[in-house]
């Protein structure tokens, strides 16, 4: 069986350039090793989960078509459907020309713009009615699980039961009672098979993608039509049936769905006989760092200083909750293992204790395993154990055969089946059965060495050489990633690693440039700098004139708008 990877892309903003030449390099170097004649089929790797957010998601959605469809498309270091959009078509000059039907009281930029890029790359295979023929990826799996996170503005019902709750006006009875609360962290996914290849799917999937990727006042929202069937709302109040609901920046709840794409996984290994030869790649522009704030105290906490820390720990909470549950889960599965493999341990050294053991065992699976049916508890119990002893094999057969130099048939596997019984109920009572471990790689970097980290990550967008230099970074970034991989399997250490070794990366890739993560936005025309501050100069009048209707009013905020914000814009912009 060949190696699983599943790849989660981070939102990004302008650094979607970054994100697009570590995916490039990292895909062509897995199409050199799948097809290389020394890489055996259960060395090969196939992708078949991508999640994404914000910029990840519209990159996600181009990626998971073109690995499935159109393999040539992301073949080429620099005219390949990632670099294209990214480099070549995404900038402020365009950006900024909003179209006559763009109501400039919805958003800063042009949404627009951004939808005639998702056509380009998305939707223009279907053009000319019949698509060309379908040509997969070498990294390609036989069908891709694509994952897109998204921001409901209006919001989904969830109802939770609380059972056996008193009833205060007749507290001899007890009724079930529901506790609704509101959830707003929404996400899309879809299996992409070959039966998918047309207009009608991916115009769905496009429009969610771009919602994911309306960064919030900078684009405006979308309107989606969902199906309260969808997986997405199990457990929701919605009934089956379509509903209208408002998206914005997919990464507000979830900038790096690594949850997801776990999600995603277990739809695929459902019984988790294959997490050793499972790998979970994690693409982003900003590597995981310090968020503390040291700076807040007691007697410098103004309203606004409070404010501001309350809103960055909260959204810094809400972005790292998946990494936090990954390495908890993590941590808890390594200590299961060793717990289980001490005890293989004890029963080879002191085989006698079977009968003790399997006691145990059955008297402890018993609670554990309650159901109405003993039947049904019958077959989870016998599905569990089956499961686990796939997953221990080592330790079972040598409990089997290791008691003496030969095969115990009889009394070997009596004991072996004893130890699986408490083995099954340490799973059970830490409720690890439906989990394993996530090796989880990051190909990240930091901010000081990215062009376009500038304005909050918008900076890519004034000029393509900034673009150009974060997308040949994240290249470089990858194949030093993959160098070092090849290195560890050179000298043999490739337990528990990703197998890839039979390719030659960075080609064409060219010298450094210089070095742009320190670049001076003076670099970019004055002219267009103007254009910018201009247009937010302009947004914020707008913001005063839909909230203020007295005149006077609204002339004096302008005013202080004009003077402060524009104070600000000229220090951010260098126009000072």
């Amino acid at each position: 069986m060949p190696q699983k990877l599943a790849i989660t892309i981070s939102g990004a903003v302008s650094l979607g350039s970054y994100e697009a030449g570590v995916l490039y390099e990292m895909i062509e170097a897995i199409a050199q090793h799948n097809g290389h004649p020394d890489t055996a089929p259960n060395q090969q790797i196939e992708i078949d989960v991508i999640t994404g957010a914000s910029a990840g998601a519209m990159t996600a959605c181009i990626l998971a078509q073109k690995l499935m469809f159109e393999a040539e498309a992301l073949r080429q270091p620099y005219a390949n459907a990632l670099y294209k959009p990214w480099v070549e078509d995404v900038d402020i000059t365009r950006l900024l020309n909003l179209r006559p039907d763009e109501d400039p009281n919805f958003s800063i930029l042009s949404s627009d713009q951004i939808a005639e890029i998702g056509a380009r790359y998305v939707l223009q295979r279907y053009a000319a009615g019949l698509p060309t023929p379908r040509q997969r990826h070498p990294a390609s799996a036989a069908s891709i699980r694509l994952g897109i996170a998204m921001s409901n503005l209006n919001g989904v019902d969830y109802a939770v039961e609380i059972t056996d709750f008193p009833d205060v006006m007749n507290p001899d009875s007890r009724a079930r009672r529901m506790f609704t609360y509101t959830r707003h962290q929404d996400f899309l996914t879809h299996e992409v098979t070959d039966s998918d290849d047309s207009a009608q799917v991916w115009r769905g999937l496009e429009k969610a993608a771009r919602s994911s990727g309306a960064f919030p006042f900078a684009f405006r929202p979308l309107q989606i039509e969902r199906q309260g069937s969808d997986p997405s709302y199990d457990r929701s109040v919605l009934s089956p049936g379509s509903y209208s609901f408002v998206y914005t920046d997919g990464g507000v709840f979830e900038n790096e769905p690594l949850g997801l794409a776990k999600d995603l996984v277990d739809q695929i290994d459902v019984n988790h006989q294959d997490h050793h030869s499972r790998f979970y790649l994690y693409v982003s522009p900003g590597a995981k760092s310090s968020t503390a704030n040291p700076d807040i105290r007691a007697e410098n906490a103004t309203y606004l200083k409070t404010g501001a820390a309350l809103a960055s720990a909260i959204f810094t909470q809400a972005r790292f909750q998946n990494w936090v549950t990954t390495s908890k889960v993590n941590q808890k599965i390594r200590q299961f293992e060793q717990q289980s493999k001490e005890l293989s341990d004890i029963l080879l050294k002191s085989p006698q204790l079977q009968a003790s053991f399997s006691q145990v065992g059955d008297s402890l699976l018993a609670v554990l395993y309650p159901a109405e049916s003993p039947v049904e508890q019958r077959y989870q119990m016998s599905t569990d154990r089956d499961r686990l002893r796939q997953q221990f094999t080592e330790e079972y057969d040598r409990l089997v055969y290791g008691l003496t130099q030969t095969a115990l048939p009889i009394g070997g596997e009596a004991v072996a089946e004893s130890w699986l019984k408490l083995v099954q109920a340490l799973e059970k009572v830490q409720n690890l059965g439906s989990k394993d471990v996530m090796t989880v790689y990051a190909i990240t970097s930091d901010d000081l060495e990215l062009a376009g980290e500038q304005l909050f990550a918008f900076g890519g967008f004034l000029d393509q050489s900034f673009r150009d230099f974060d997308y040949n970074l994240g290249r470089r970034k990858a194949m030093t990633f993959l160098q070092k991989l090849q290195a560890l399997h050179r000298a043999g250490k490739s337990e528990g690693q990703l197998y890839l070794l039979n390719f030659a990366p960075g080609h064409a890739l060219p010298p450094i440039a210089d070095d742009l993560g320190k670049v001076d936005l003076r670099q970019v025309p004055r002219q267009t700098r103007t254009a910018l501050k201009a247009q937010l100069l302009d947004r914020g009048g707008r913001i005063v004139e839909s909230v203020e209707g007295r005149f006077w009013v609204r002339w004096l905020l302008k005013l202080s708008l004009k003077f402060f914000l524009g104070k600000k814009l000229d220090e951010l912009l260098r126009l000072d």
